[in-house]
């Protein structure tokens, strides 16, 4: 009768429990607004759906969907259902542009969704297998940047699949992606990482040793701690064999000295650790600098020399002795990343300006809009710089001297430093950047423009939300522009719901709507163009279940303690 009892009493007592946690998660739902607004944004971007092109809209679903797989389980799958059965029905016979839209969003969503489930990777293989049986092989290496994206998608929660990934991605072409993929198995499983970096060699050699595929591994091989000799030597050892083969054509030995880029850097690592072939490697190095293309060549014979072109003034020396403007350029570009990766922003700067107008068109047409991104990127660090070290006036002055087209986007930058130390300083900076912004380009201000509302969001600043208002209205202007339809050259190409860096640039904090919840949402509703207020929102709607994650803990923890207190 006891037992009973004691039975009776702890059942009654584990329903008291369970009822008490139910009510405690209802409780932390109900008095969490972050929550409700996660839905009212999420009912939203629903309701816009119908804005928005087909392919677009299954990007928009897989973005739904991953970002309430830990809240929403039942809605999160019917998201990501609707988002890969929008490219399963995919008409099988279309123009060009609707196929290779099909093709393009299905990799994506494969990156997005189905490197963290298999049946979902599936069906979307078997949407780009099907597809690409014919297809030209330009498309299959995108799949396989896809496949290898995927990799590095799951590598931290599943190093075992990112490598069945990178392997499959490896078979399609072997794409950019797989080398950094080998850099994050490396952390994640050393083991694996050999086992992709084996397998790259095999198929390079099996590619007639594919100057790309073994381009991939140098860096892997030689920075960082974990490869072996071993390891090391099997590069060097493919190397050797493609570059001391007997050519049977003219076209053949193009092809060898296409190795010679990849070996040169590494001639001290033949001498350490392939000491009888380092002669003759050499030796095979010398004969093809006849063949290589002028740019290739200076590049060869420069690694070459008894004196190796390693400090900043050898550099800036091999500039000033350049015959061709390219090559000139090369080198001053060299030396201006080689200062800033010294911390020597200030001479970067000084190297930077001494660019002639022709010099820089030179150096965008390398890197497109590589002299400005350096030119903001240095003025950026050496401000920062100055500030740290208690130096104002130099800070100052290193802003002024910057070009202003790009000014404003140094003043933000700065300003995010500041705000630590100075806020009232770090508002001034921002105004004077809102006020730049103002008269600048379209194309110009609309970089700058979300960035400098993120930073008075940080200040807590009023003028956060004007500051909003006048970047919709300058990305309305851009839709309507001569420039195009896009503020960027990128999103002309690339859309955005399918591309992290283009969509996280639309980026604005929760603590907006703890400023004026209605206000940004009216705002936000004005802009033009549906992608980008999708894309606003999804990142809106990231930033505000963060907070309500952390909202929804507190309570929980008081509770538990009210539980072990009684």
């Amino acid at each position: 009768m006891k037992r009973l009892l004691r039975g009776i009493c702890w059942l009654v007592l584990v329903g008291m429990l369970a009822q008490t946690t139910v009510r405690t998660q209802q409780m932390s739902e109900v008095s969490d607004p972050w929550l409700d607004r996660a839905r009212s944004l999420t009912s939203e971007l629903v309701k816009d759906t119908d804005s928005l092109g087909r392919y677009d809209r299954a990007l928009l679903w897989a973005r739904l969907g991953q970002l309430w797989q830990q809240r929403d389980v039942e809605h999160a799958r019917a998201w990501v259902e609707q988002a890969v059965q929008a490219v399963e029905a995919a008409p099988d016979k279309g123009d060009a542009a609707e196929q290779s839209q099909c093709l393009n969003t299905a990799r994506r969503l494969l990156v997005i969704l189905g490197a963290r489930d298999k049946a979902l990777s599936a069906r979307l293989n078997k949407v780009l297998d099907a597809a690409m049986e014919d297809a030209a092989s330009s498309n299959r290496g995108e799949d396989a940047g896809a496949k290898a994206e995927a990799g590095l998608a799951v590598v931290d929660s599943n190093p075992q699949r990112a490598l069945q990934f990178g392997l499959a991605s490896l078979r399609g072409g072997g794409p950019y992606q797989l080398a950094s993929l080998l850099w994050r198995l490396r952390k994640r499983d050393p083991s694996l990482s050999e086992t992709l970096f084996t397998a790259i060699i095999e198929a390079a050699r099996a590619s007639n040793y594919n100057p790309h595929l073994l381009s991939l591994l140098p860096k892997f091989a030689f920075q960082g701690p974990s490869p072996s000799d071993k390891l090391r030597g099997s590069l060097l050892d493919v190397l050797a064999e493609g570059l001391l083969r007997v050519p049977t054509s003219t076209q053949e030995q193009s092809a060898i000295c296409q190795l010679s880029s990849l070996a040169v850097p590494l001639l001290p690592e033949f001498q350490r650790l392939l000491p009888q072939r380092a002669v003759m490697v050499r030796a095979q190095l010398d004969r093809c600098l006849s063949i290589l293309e002028p740019a290739a060549h200076k590049e060869v014979n420069d690694s070459l020399q008894e004196k190796p072109l390693n400090t900043i003034d050898d550099l800036l020396g091999a500039a000033n002795s350049a015959t061709d403007a390219g090559q000139r350029v090369a080198y001053l570009n060299r030396a201006a990343y080689m200062a800033f990766n010294e911390k020597k922003y200030d001479r970067a700067i000084t190297i930077l300006d001494s660019f002639s107008s022709e010099e820089r068109e030179q150096a965008d047409k390398m890197s497109k809009g590589l002299w400005a991104s350096w030119r903001m990127s240095f003025a950026s660090s050496a401000a920062i710089e100055h500030l740290r070290q208690g130096d104002r006036q130099l800070m100052t002055r290193i802003i002024a001297a910057t070009p202003s087209p790009l000014r404003p986007s140094v003043q933000i930058s700065v300003a995010a430093e500041l705000a630590r130390r100075d806020g009232p300083a770090a508002k001034q900076l921002l105004d004077e950047a809102r006020a730049a912004l103002a008269k600048a380009d379209v194309v110009q201000g609309f970089g700058a423009s979300l960035p400098l509302v993120r930073a008075y969001a940080a200040l807590n600043a009023s003028d956060a939300l004007p500051a909003l208002l006048d970047a919709v209205k300058m990305m309305n202007r851009s839709e309507s522009s001569q420039t195009g339809d896009n503020a960027d050259d990128a999103e002309a190409s690339i859309p955005i719901l399918s591309n992290d860096i283009l969509l996280s640039g639309y980026a604005l904090p929760a603590s907006l709507l703890a400023i004026d919840e209605m206000g940004t949402r009216q705002i936000i509703a004005s802009v033009n163009s549906a992608t980008r207020r999708a894309a606003i929102r999804l990142n809106l709607l990231n930033a505000v279940l963060r907070q309500s994650h952390g909202a929804a803990v507190k309570p929980a923890i008081q509770a538990k303690d009210q539980n072990n207190a009684n």
